[in-house]
């Protein structure tokens, strides 16, 4: 797992437990139905990031166009810790 990886390299390096935080990217349908274990899944684990243009052609949709600043965010926010999902 990534966090136990995570744990090997920060003590190398001399940096705190934890120190490190996890963004998860999102990009198929599975997944989006397993936000709440994916977040549950680490306490390094701040946020949730959808990957759109994957997730879309993941669904047989199109991905959408145009620059950036234009497309929905696809980070989603949480008021507390994800892991008390």
């Amino acid at each position: 797992m990534i966090a136990e990886l995570l744990d090997t390299f920060e003590a190398q390096k001399g940096l705190p437990r934890g120190h490190t935080k996890i963004v998860p990217l999102v990009e198929t349908a599975g997944a989006y139905f397993r936000l709440r274990d994916i977040a549950k899944a680490s306490p390094r684990i701040v946020a949730l990031s959808l990957g759109a243009e994957d997730f879309a052609l993941a669904l047989s949709m199109e991905p959408m166009t145009g620059a950036p600043e234009d497309r929905p965010s696809g980070q989603f926010v949480a008021s507390g810790p994800l892991r008390k999902v």
